[in-house]
């Protein structure tokens, strides 16, 4: 009788375990899906192309900048805040700390730069004025950074600052902080290149790879 019993309670407690069992084991057979990357992550919203110019390292390379976004008020406002507080040569830690924007692309190396911050401004004759900031210097993947070819108003940054000046059609060209110090634009209330109407550009044959923003 007890013998009965007992295989009585086995079964009864088989009977409750067995459908949790079997469930985690279909689990576990099944295949992990893979996490995909954020959309705006998977295509490109932006593109644009240019070549290095007036440089005594990094002169003539071709260079593309994929992007998919532009940075949001509040971050524009800490990399501002950071400026005023602790100047442009500790900037990178903040640039760092800010998500990324998109990438910059050379000829030469397998590596690309990430954007920590883009920002966009539309200009009265129907182009744009855009600025792009890595938390690294060019050139800085192969060991060699980029340098102006103009030692009198070069300038050394841990980060590097990019100012895209296009006109309505598309193309243009820009300037870097090789050779402009980075400060605040009180108008735009953003980073920018000091009196970068006047400095030598850095950058020629800039276009938007597919034409105007209609954005």
């Amino acid at each position: 009788m007890a013998r009965k019993t007992a295989i009585r309670k086995a079964g009864t407690i088989w009977a409750t375990l067995a459908p949790l069992f079997l469930s985690a084991t279909h689990a576990i057979a099944q295949p992990t899906a893979k996490s995909e990357a954020p959309e705006t992550k998977t295509a490109t919203r932006e593109r644009f192309s240019a070549t290095t110019v007036n440089l005594a390292s990094g002169s003539g390379e071709k260079l593309r900048f994929d992007l998919f976004r532009w940075s949001s008020d509040e971050e524009r406002e800490k990399l501002v805040s950071a400026l005023k507080e602790k100047g442009a040569d500790q900037l990178d830690t903040t640039l760092q700390a800010l998500p990324e924007s998109g990438y910059i692309w050379m000829s030469d190396e397998s590596l690309g730069y990430s954007v920590h911050y883009a920002y966009r401004q539309r200009l009265h004759n129907g182009g744009e004025r855009i600025i792009f900031a890595t938390d690294r210097s060019l050139g800085s993947w192969s060991g060699h950074p980029w340098t102006a070819k103009t030692e009198s108003n070069a300038v050394s940054y841990p980060f590097t600052v990019i100012e895209l000046i296009l006109n309505s059609s598309g193309g243009g060209d820009g300037k870097m902080s090789l050779n402009s110090k980075v400060v605040f634009n009180e108008t735009d209330k953003t980073i920018a290149l000091e009196n970068s109407e006047s400095s030598p550009a850095l950058l020629k044959n800039v276009q938007r790879a597919d034409g105007p923003s209609k954005n």
